[in-house]
């Protein structure tokens, strides 16, 4: 009896290289996914924050509020009536703040690194 070998098969050598080399690929790659997820969530989260500041502009314009005023829950009620899609959240998990009518920046993420310039 004779045992014949099959010439299109892949070896265990063959299959463990491969292996290997996606593994080093796979290591390569994943540091910078994570670091482009987080770029792209603070990205949205600026995104957020300027159109926040934007509905408190119209919301202090329409209701000729004066600089100085400190916002109150229910005025961020009415104010986020001006997003289009409500209170946006955070894709981090932060928590946005709208402090005083003038001052810069006038809304805040309580994440870290996540504001708008000059914070």
């Amino acid at each position: 009896m004779t045992i014949e070998r099959r010439a299109n098969a892949f070896t265990i050598i063959e299959l463990l290289i491969v292996v290997a080399i996606m593994g080093v690929l796979l290591m390569m790659a994943l540091p910078n996914f994570y670091r482009m997820r987080l770029t792209t969530r603070k990205a949205i989260c600026l995104n957020n924050l300027r159109q926040i500041e934007g509905a408190v502009d119209r919301w202090v314009f329409e209701n000729d509020i004066n600089e100085g005023y400190v916002v109150t829950s229910s005025d961020e009620a009415d104010i986020y009536s001006y997003l289009r899609s409500g209170l946006p959240v955070c894709p981090s998990g932060g928590e946005y703040t709208i402090s005083v009518v003038g001052s810069y920046p006038q809304v805040t993420c309580s994440m870290e690194g996540h504001g708008l310039a000059g914070e």
